[in-house]
């Protein structure tokens, strides 16, 4: 997806292959989306708008060049109680973008590694209100939060599901 361009789902879809964002607005609508692969968001909004994101692979707010990550523009949008993002793989933030008005409600399941890099915003991964971050692995989770303060990036509300005997 491009900069300036806006996806507005009309019904759910499915990806079977790795996805970009770049730029733009990619709203789920009240849809739900699969991605088969790595969802990477390199900039623009992911909004869930009250649908639901399902992610195969990691999902990464990161940008790629070649096979080095860096930092994102992108935003995750979760303001919404019926917002759900699901992760199998890793959840990687590591974008520029303040997050301290985006991640308020909502739930993001994640079944491998949760990263926050530094992406150069101390609240890119700053969740509040009732926003929910859901481990539920099946093997060892690592939990790695760069900007780490009730002031800076955060999590609001961490449940434990995972089922490994690693635990978190």
């Amino acid at each position: 997806m491009s900069e300036g361009v806006t996806v507005k789902l009309a019904s759910n879809a499915e990806f079977d292959e790795d996805v970009t964002v770049k730029g733009g607005t990619l709203d789920l609508n009240g849809h739900k989306l699969v991605v088969t692969g790595d969802l990477v968001q390199s900039g623009g909004t992911v909004l869930v708008n009250g649908g639901e994101l399902e992610v195969q692979g990691d999902y990464r707010v990161q940008s790629l060049s070649g096979s080095t990550y860096g930092n994102s523009t992108g935003v995750l949008n979760m303001t919404n109680e019926a917002d759900t993002v699901k992760v199998l793989g890793s959840f990687v933030m590591q974008s520029t973008a303040d997050h301290r008005e985006k991640l308020t409600a909502g739930t993001l399941e994640i079944g491998g590694d949760l990263v926050q890099n530094n992406g150069a915003n101390r609240y890119s991964f700053h969740t509040t209100g009732t926003h929910t971050v859901v481990l539920n692995g099946t093997q060892k989770q690592t939990v790695n939060i760069y900007n780490n303060s009730k002031e800076n990036s955060r999590l609001n509300d961490l449940r434990i599901a995972n089922t490994s005997a690693e635990g978190i």
